[in-house]
């Protein structure tokens, strides 16, 4: 999904596009610290500038603020600090529904261990750790993902 903004970008900027546990070609299980491992293995000794849709925006948030010296910018796009439980157990009844092959290439249970995964966090303790320069990136009727609003 995102390819064509990998494109564009690597013209001007060495990018670094992990797969996480689990997706494309990593061994799962997913793990949200693990993933985050795995982005922090990544960068390696650099300094890297974040950036992150949705889980990946969470994934780049916990890694700024435990690994602030691999962070030079973050920029978060629809990130959620505390997911909604009740909306991650509707959406997850809703995506059992839907036949693997729609996965797009990933196993569904990959998918929902992400989810239940995912709907464990509360990331506003990590909030005041975080110091590196950071842009949110939220819809003004966005209401799941404005932070702002916590």
């Amino acid at each position: 999904m995102w390819g064509p903004q990998v494109e564009a970008l690597s013209a001007g900027f060495r990018l670094l596009v992990p797969d996480l546990p689990g997706y494309g070609g990593s061994p799962g299980p997913f793990t949200f610290d693990g993933a985050v491992g795995a982005v922090r293995e990544l960068i390696g000794s650099r300094r890297a500038h974040v950036c992150g849709l949705s889980a990946g925006a969470m994934i780049g948030l916990r890694l700024a603020a435990r690994h602030p010296d691999a962070v030079l910018s973050l920029v978060l796009s629809g990130v959620q600090v505390r997911p909604p439980r009740a909306l991650l157990r509707v959406q997850t009844a809703a995506m059992k529904l839907i036949p693997e092959s729609k996965y797009d290439g990933v196993r569904k249970q990959t998918v929902l261990q992400a989810v239940r995964e995912l709907s464990r966090l509360d990331l506003r303790p990590e909030l005041t750790k975080v110091r590196s320069r950071t842009l949110v990136v939220v819809g003004a009727r966005d209401r799941l993902n404005d932070i702002a609003s916590r």
